[in-house]
């Protein structure tokens, strides 16, 4: 506060540390410009006057899924599958 920066300002700063620290971090300086840049496109988040969204209810909704993965094995005539079925009531 003893800067005496806009709201606006202080977003600018938050991003431009934060390009340089990922830039720093993983000797990307590239990678900090497009995060700095993001972060101005996009925002830095936070500042909303609405309270948040409620969760979304917890558990896997009832059904039937089922996964199937095939896999080909080095004999081209031959082929692996696993089938995983989970029912939920």
């Amino acid at each position: 506060q003893w800067l005496r920066l806009s709201a606006n300002e202080c977003k600018t700063l938050l991003a431009a540390g934060a390009g340089a620290g990922m830039a720093a971090t993983f000797s990307t300086p590239l990678a900090g410009v497009i995060l700095f840049l993001l972060l101005q496109a996009v925002g830095c988040g936070g500042g909303s006057s609405q309270p948040p969204p409620p969760p979304p209810p917890t558990g896997t909704l009832a059904g039937t899924y089922t996964i199937t993965v095939t896999g080909a094995s080095t004999n081209p005539n031959a082929t692996h599958t696993a089938t995983l079925q989970l029912i939920v009531n």
